[in-house]
């Protein structure tokens, strides 16, 4: 028996001793993918969904040129957390909001050099960006900026309702993971690697079913955890409210039959008042609590209280797109789809951001993008006039007729398409074939 304890401390020991040898390896030789250059002063995210959904393969040939961890004394760096709208969906991370701010940064006066870092990954949830945070630990950031929360959802069994379900069991998972670099690592990368294994299959397949946890809970307590970790990285932090195009809940998928056809007409009538239409359409639909049913209210919020509670900067981006007005006013002509920005809108994000950065004290009031500005963002695509037709198409296929109408117009009057004219022409006699109220259509 008295050979037991000795056992028993030799294979604890053992067990720690290859803990620990295991961690050492992986913090000096299998670190987490640095983020890599897209030009000079801009790199992008390296690290892949965690979130368990397939996305792009974001590995690079051994030829990138990584961000560095050291950095010069006049080097400022700023890190931007955030889902598709960050990385620049549809018009590529080349003209994204973290592009437009380098650029804006670079002409700063004086000797500082600031890099900006664009983690911004399409299809990501809020705990993406958490493991990311951790992640940019590694090279230092001055600033963090945190804009997201519109993709999450609460409907399948992932770490999303942990902090709601299992509080104390994902407090003990964070205190780990944010120690460990084999934990973190493995968090990062395990999920995509699965889905390699499985043919790069969904993990979680199925349409959208009722939420598991309380969504307002959930959002509240994952907006607190990003805040908390953004603070503690050291960095000053500015959190932006994310934004959703008024047109999201009057499509009839979320029970507004006929309304969308009925606004599509009214883009065809010269007679046609659209604002006073689509302003009528809200009000209708507008909650008691003055919000859309089912919107990104809840997450608005959430990021308010996060910011007042650790003491970061707040840019309530929604009320500024509505010119500070109610939440009645209109957000539609910024937003092409439920929540990406126009480019010329996308232009004012970045605008707010340099204001706080540089010392303004309410954020300032950003200049619009000018000609000279939107030719140069729009060279950095292959084709500007087929982003807005192809993605134009798409809206049309999913019955978002008047997003579709917008971006296909631009399309007709900026490039003279004729793919976008045609697509009109189909749309105007799908949207005035069947009564839709008030509609004198244009000769």
């Amino acid at each position: 028996m008295s050979a037991l304890p000795k056992k028993l401390a030799l294979s604890l020991a053992s067990i720690l001793l290859a803990s620990a040898g295991v961690e050492v390896f992986h913090r000096v030789f299998l670190p987490l993918p640095m983020p890599y250059r897209l030009r000079e002063g801009l790199y992008l995210n390296a690290l892949p969904l965690v979130n368990g959904l397939p996305g792009d393969d974001p590995s690079l040939g051994p030829d990138a040129v990584r961000l560095k961890v050291g950095k010069p004394d006049n080097e400022v760096r700023v890190a931007v957390f955030g889902e598709s709208s960050v990385w620049g969906w549809p018009w590529g991370p080349a003209a994204s909001a973290p592009a437009m701010l380098e650029e804006k940064l670079r002409s700063a006066p004086g000797r500082t050099r600031h890099v900006v870092i664009n983690m911004g990954r399409a299809g990501s949830f809020t705990m993406d960006a958490y493991y990311y945070l951790l992640a940019a630990r590694a090279y230092r950031p001055d600033i963090v900026i945190l804009y997201l929360g519109s993709n999450d959802r609460y409907d399948s069994a992932s770490e999303l309702c942990w902090p709601v379900q299992a509080p104390r069991f994902h407090r003990a998972w964070r205190f780990l993971v944010e120690r460990s670099a084999f934990l973190a690592r493995s968090r990062v990368l395990w999920p995509q690697a699965l889905l390699r294994v499985a043919g790069r299959k969904r993990l979680r397949q199925g349409p959208p079913g009722p939420a598991l946890c309380d969504p307002a809970a959930a959002s509240q307590a994952w907006t607190d955890i990003l805040a908390e970790a953004a603070a503690r990285t050291g960095a000053a932090v500015i959190i932006t409210s994310p934004i959703q195009s008024d047109l999201t809940r009057l499509a009839p998928d979320h029970g507004a039959a006929g309304v969308e056809r009925s606004l599509a007409a009214c883009r065809f009538d010269r007679g046609c008042d659209f604002r006073r239409r689509l302003a009528g359409a809200l009000k209708a639909r507008l909650g008691p609590a003055g919000s859309l049913p089912g919107g990104i209210g809840p997450m608005q919020a959430a990021w308010k209280r996060s910011a007042a509670r650790t003491g970061a900067a707040f840019i309530d981006f929604d009320s500024f797109l509505r010119g500070g007005s109610a939440r009645t006013a209109l957000m539609h002509p910024h937003v092409i789809d439920e929540v990406h920005l126009s480019l010329e809108a996308g232009w004012l994000l970045p605008g707010l951001w340099h204001a706080r950065i540089t010392g303004g004290a309410s954020g300032g009031a950003p200049r619009p993008m000018g000609p000279e500005e939107f030719s140069r963002f729009a060279s950095t695509m292959p084709s500007h006039e087929a982003v807005l037709v192809r993605l134009g198409r798409d809206l049309m296929e999913r019955g978002r007729l008047v997003m579709a109408y917008d971006l296909l117009e631009e399309a007709v009057e900026r490039y003279r398409s004729e793919e976008a004219a045609r697509l009109l022409a189909l749309m105007r006699a799908r949207v005035l074939r069947e009564p839709t109220g008030r509609s004198s259509p244009r000769p």
